[in-house]
Parts: C-alpha cells; structure tokens; sequence
C-alpha cells in the first residue's frame, strides 16, 4: 500500500462514520417522530407504523454498521500509530499532526516555526520514510 493512503485510512474512515451517524439521526427522526395532536378531546396519531418500523429497521441495521465502522477505526489508528512513532523528529510531527490530527500544512508550518514550503518538503521526505516502514511490515 502507498504511504499517503495507509495514513488517510482514519480520514476515510472517519467520514464513514459521521455520514453513518447523520443516518442514524435522521431515522431516528422518523422512527421518533410519532408526535400527538390534539384536538379537542381526541388525540389523533401522526405518522405512517410502517414508515416508523422501517426507520427502526434501518436505525438499528445502521447501529451496527456504525460499530463495525468503528472498530475498523480504532484497529487503523493502532497500526497506523505503531508506524507513525517509528518516525524522528520532525518528520514524526509533521505525520502526526497531519494524518492523525487533520490538521493543514499551514496550521503545523506555525506551530512547527517553519515556512509553508519546508513543510511540505519534510511532508514528502517523511512519507518516503513511512514507505519504507510500511513495506518492511
């Protein structure tokens, strides 16, 4: 596997699991989403019992790919940290902060005291070095 896409795992699969949990809000939403009306004396039901037992089916069908997304995510943070720390410094930092922080280029060159451009010249030289890490695993 190439350097950069071993690192962006936990950004994809970070993805995944906020759009999972978009899903599940918004079946929730559904599935809760039986509220009484009043009217007078009578209280009328709104909401379709199939449209709601069909969001709590795919509510709970999107628990459990949202468990199963997060598993993947904490197995991929362990491998990809356990690469990571065999990183010096700077390049260490620099991999870190990017891949498993999110943070931009322009963000680590401050916090770092560099310029733009030499982080991104460290950035290139630290995946070759988490290439060659990555290829001895």
């Amino acid at each position: 596997m190439e350097a950069k896409a071993f690192l962006m795992q936990l950004q994809i699969l970070k993805k995944r699991i906020e759009s999972k949990r978009a899903e599940i809000e918004q079946l929730k939403s559904v599935a809760y989403g039986v509220t009484p009306q009043s009217n007078g004396d009578r209280v009328q039901s709104s909401g379709n019992p199939e449209r709601m037992a069909s969001a709590v089916v795919g509510y709970m069908q999107l628990e459990t790919e949202l468990s199963q997304h997060l598993v993947q995510y904490c197995r991929a943070m362990r491998e990809i940290i356990a690469v990571v720390e065999q990183l010096k410094e700077p390049y260490y930092s620099i991999i870190h902060k990017r891949y498993i922080r999110n943070k931009p280029f322009a963000e680590i060159a401050e916090e770092e005291n560099y310029s733009y451009q030499y982080i991104i010249d460290l950035h290139g030289v630290a995946l070759q070095k988490v290439q060659k890490i990555i290829n001895t695993l």
